[in-house]
């Protein structure tokens, strides 16, 4: 017999934390007009307009914690402090490599939480 999911997670999966915060950014193609206010790659010696949106969610609710748009050019190592203004401990941080910064990892770890 299949278990059926809905829209929140399994609150027994992740029992031994207090928070499971999920960190990632995905990126939208704009209008080349707006590369001013939404800064992008350069292809074919044009600036592209390209947004990216940071989001912070907690996994166990379904909540936004944080959601942020900026331009292309502010990658998620640049983001990857954001956290820890939504972080306790006992926390769980899921997010990918591009987050990956040793002083952003060590502030997790003196919260007391987890990564």
């Amino acid at each position: 017999m299949k278990k059926r999911l809905n829209n929140a997670v399994d609150k027994n999966l992740f029992s031994c934390f207090r928070k499971v915060i999920l960190q990632d950014s995905t990126t939208l193609s704009l209008p080349d007009i707006l590369a001013n206010y939404f800064p992008g790659n350069i292809s074919r010696g044009m600036r592209k307009a390209v947004a990216r949106i940071q989001c912070i969610i907690e996994v166990t609710t379904m909540h936004f914690m944080h959601f942020s748009l900026s331009g292309f050019t502010r990658n998620d190592q640049s983001a990857s402090s954001l956290v820890n203004n939504y972080l306790g401990k006992g926390d769980l941080v899921i997010r990918d490599l591009g987050y990956f910064v040793l002083s952003s990892l060590q502030k997790i770890a003196d919260k007391e939480a987890y990564f």
